[in-house]
């Protein structure tokens, strides 16, 4: 296991204040056997989103991936999720039509288990 693997927090702070965080972990063995940067989760309070916080969490997010040599930096976001969707766009990112998302939760989870 890497120094790097495990769960880590990035919190953005106004003043004293955090106003937001990501949580994060590089993946061993990413593509080409480097990491892989996965963003879990991204959040921004209400009244400070709009105002360079998030864009300022995944500039920090993309420098840290490449400061660890990964190879990609990936997330999801929910379909129905608009205002995080835009502000991805926003950023210049597109969504990639070639993954699909899967998962297991819920009973569906548990009768897999027992199979």
């Amino acid at each position: 296991m890497s120094k790097s693997s495990g769960v880590t927090l990035a919190l953005a702070i106004q003043g004293d204040m955090p106003i937001g965080f990501a949580t994060f972990a590089i993946l061993h063995p990413g593509p080409s056997a480097t990491g892989q940067l996965y963003l879990k989760e991204l959040f921004i309070h209400e009244q400070h989103r709009g105002k360079g916080a998030g864009k300022a969490l995944m500039k920090f997010l993309t420098a840290y991936a490449v400061k660890e040599n990964c190879s990609r930096f990936d997330w999801s976001s929910e379909k129905n999720n608009p205002e995080g969707l835009g502000f991805y766009r926003a950023l210049g990112i597109a969504p990639l039509e070639e993954k699909v998302y899967f998962r297991l939760s819920g009973k569906a989870l548990e009768r897999f288990a027992k199979t």
